[in-house]
């Protein structure tokens, strides 16, 4: 029997297999655990992804709001974590408009990257929009969706080095 500790690892490490791997390389659990994420592997260390993060929000008109280290957040508690952050950042003026296609919407937002090593490799990963809009069934929102998948899909690329 797997404890509760166990349980959410191996969550995790599914979780970041499916984000990295297509689902037909998966189990049909392990791809509905990454059902939504798109992510791209870095070309450099977490640290040189990290920094390449602000300039290219605000190069799409966004801005910063958080940035969330979990690995500091573990060493505080006595846990060791590889490199692993979550950014949140946005734009109120695109985010109220799918909130007001669907208030729900708002537990999704803001937009958010995720960056972490795994294997000393570096990932970057997010939350498809076009996911989020059959998740919180947002109707009349669509070319909204379609703006936004598209620029969080160049950024993440981006910080991932791939542009």
């Amino acid at each position: 029997m797997r404890s509760p500790e166990t349980a959410r690892l191996v969550v995790g490490i599914m979780v970041c297999l499916g984000a990295v791997f297509p689902a037909s390389s998966l189990g049909a659990q392990e791809a509905a655990a990454s059902e939504g994420m798109n992510a791209y592997r870095s070309d450099t260390s977490f640290a040189a992804t990290m920094e390449r993060v602000e300039p290219e929000v605000r190069a799409r008109g966004l801005f910063v709001m958080r940035v969330l280290d979990h690995a500091a957040g573990a060493a505080q508690v006595g846990r060791s974590l590889n490199p692993n952050s979550v950014v949140l950042f946005g734009n109120p003026q695109i985010g109220s408009q799918v909130m007001q296609c669907a208030p729900r919407a708002g537990i999704d937002l803001p937009q958010k990257l995720l960056l972490w090593e795994a294997d000393g490799e570096v990932f970057v990963a997010y939350n498809d929009p076009k996911y989020l809009g059959r998740r919180h069934s947002i109707m009349g929102c669509d070319e909204v969706l379609a703006r936004v998948a598209s620029n969080l899909d160049g950024l993440a690329r981006a910080v991932a080095g791939m542009e």
